[in-house]
């Protein structure tokens, strides 16, 4: 009878310290993933430091200029690679190969009004979509748009996604205004794409992934200033 009471204590006690341990590991857990965030934010405005005030100064002319839809390329433009519409790796991973210079134009626009619209020809539109809310606060996930896919003909460039892209924004925004050719800036590191898009009279910029990224702010202020 002692046996089974002491057996019974010891069950008892075995099963709060294990309690007590998966409490422990919880909030272990808790505090690494929120020091974690903090700490990738932290490296994020270190590493945009360097360039922010650029950065601000190019959305600045963009919203002087009555810019409303940034139309930006994916692959080779907002990444530093070409995934090919094939990527596997999934939207954690890809993120990693987001230029910071986008990061903060991207985030920087958002914050002064103006539309993001990701311009491209990959299929993988939701994977896209997802890379981008990896470091878009959610409050502005209204004001961004995917547009993607090979079904488009390349013989025009981008202008089918852009078209596709005012028809979101018009319908997020609750805005049936027409919004003027040149009220719409793409960046593509695809000259045919910025010849086609010039020819629509939009603003256009030509993105060189050769040169450093951070020169991408001076072309938007050459840009729009002519």
């Amino acid at each position: 009878m002692a046996g089974a009471r002491h057996r019974k204590k010891w069950r008892e006690a075995v099963k709060f310290l294990l309690s007590i341990g998966c409490i422990t590991i919880t909030v272990v857990i808790v505090v690494f993933t929120k020091t974690q965030a903090f700490y990738d934010h932290h490296v994020l405005e270190k590493k945009q430091g360097g360039f922010k005030s650029q950065c601000t100064a190019a959305v600045r002319m963009m919203v002087k200029s009555n810019i409303h839809l940034l139309a930006i390329d994916f692959d080779m433009t907002i990444l530093n690679i070409h995934t090919g519409g094939e990527w596997e790796g999934g939207a954690e991973k890809l993120q990693k190969h987001v230029r910071n210079e986008f990061k903060c134009l991207i985030q920087t626009s958002l914050e002064r009004g103006i539309f993001v619209a990701v311009a491209s020809f990959s299929k993988q539109e939701e994977l896209i979509l997802s890379v981008l809310k990896e470091f878009i606060p959610e409050h502005h996930y209204s004001r961004v748009s995917v547009k993607g896919g090979n079904n488009y003909p390349e013989s025009t460039g981008k202008k089918r996604q852009m078209q596709l892209a005012l028809e979101d924004f018009s319908k997020m925004s609750n805005d049936k205004a027409f919004v003027p050719n040149d009220a719409i800036l793409l960046i593509d590191d695809d000259l045919y794409n910025v010849e086609q898009c010039a020819y629509e009279g939009h603003r256009c910029i030509h993105f060189d992934p050769e040169k450093r990224a951070h020169f991408v702010f001076e072309q938007i202020i050459a840009a729009l200033q002519s």
